[in-house]
């Protein structure tokens, strides 16, 4: 593999991120990427600007995998194109991020989080695909997960999914199992919940793929934004600061039922009084 076949690759993996990136998504201090390759495994600890683990292309075709993650997002790709023999190529992708509730206008930690409710809003989104080959198999699988301050499990979201083409009972054919939504190309959103009261959390996000004769598979998880759910924020606003790098994430405010009352309310009363002026 030339060298610039390498760093054109690897941009393109740091570039993958499945739709826009929040503008404070620029944490990148250690992050971890590993991948199972045979027979040796490969990690890559780097606390610079990202962590990205690679499994050279072979010239015979497009076989390798590759994983790169920063603290708000994940990513993994594996390609297993192979007529020859049977190939796998796995690639994991994992991030963990310690927190803490802060108040933006004095720039220090909230002194209580009593009655704030956080909500982690997520993309998950890629591509899983299986040609005619005899044992031809690819999966994905994905978490994202929330722990609150005293380091219990607060909330998780976890799927996936592993298709295969191979000789079955009626002749060769497609077997999936596990969330067949991830079949194809897929872009899906989800939340997490925050305990209420938590001053502090852990947030991890992980990703896995595999990719065997046939087959590719990609996948990203992204948090996208953080919306307070319950509870009123401090007058200066509020956000998460990351312990380890001291990044802050802007937590943003959703309107309460009345205030969404009142809004329809004068949307309403302006399209009333527009037919009247057009009468």
């Amino acid at each position: 593999m030339t060298n610039s076949f390498k760093l054109n690759l690897q941009s393109s993996l740091l570039v993958l991120s499945f739709g826009a990136t929040p503008v404070w998504a620029v944490d990148f201090v250690n992050a971890q990427a590993f991948q199972n390759l045979d027979p040796v495994t490969v990690v890559d600890t780097n606390t610079g600007l990202t962590a990205v683990a690679l499994k050279e292309f072979d010239p015979i075709g497009l076989r390798g995998s590759a994983a790169n993650t920063t603290r708000t997002s994940t990513h993994v790709t594996a390609y297993g194109y192979s007529t020859a023999v049977t190939t796998h190529y796995n690639a994991a992708s994992s991030t963990r991020s310690e927190y803490t509730l802060w108040d933006l206008a004095s720039n220090t930690a909230l002194p209580s989080a009593a009655g704030l409710g956080l909500t982690f809003n997520f993309t998950l989104a890629g591509f899983l695909d299986v040609g005619p080959s005899s044992i031809s198999t690819t999966s994905f699988s994905y978490e994202a997960e929330l722990r609150n301050d005293i380091n219990a499990v607060a909330q998780e979201r976890l799927g996936s999914v592993t298709r295969t083409y191979a000789p079955g009972p009626s002749g060769l054919g497609y077997t999936t199992v596990g969330d067949g939504t991830l079949v194809g190309s897929f872009v899906q959103g989800f939340s997490l919940q925050q305990t209420v009261g938590s001053l502090y959390g852990t947030l991890f996000m992980i990703n896995t793929t595999t990719a065997a004769n046939n087959s590719q598979t990609r996948g990203g998880l992204n948090l996208d934004s953080i919306t307070l759910s319950t509870g009123v924020a401090p007058a200066g606003g509020l956000g998460i600061r990351l312990d380890q790098t001291g990044q802050i994430i802007p937590v943003s405010a959703v309107p309460e039922p009345s205030a969404w009352a009142l809004w329809m309310a004068g949307v309403v009363a302006m399209g009333f009084i527009r037919r009247r002026r057009q009468a």
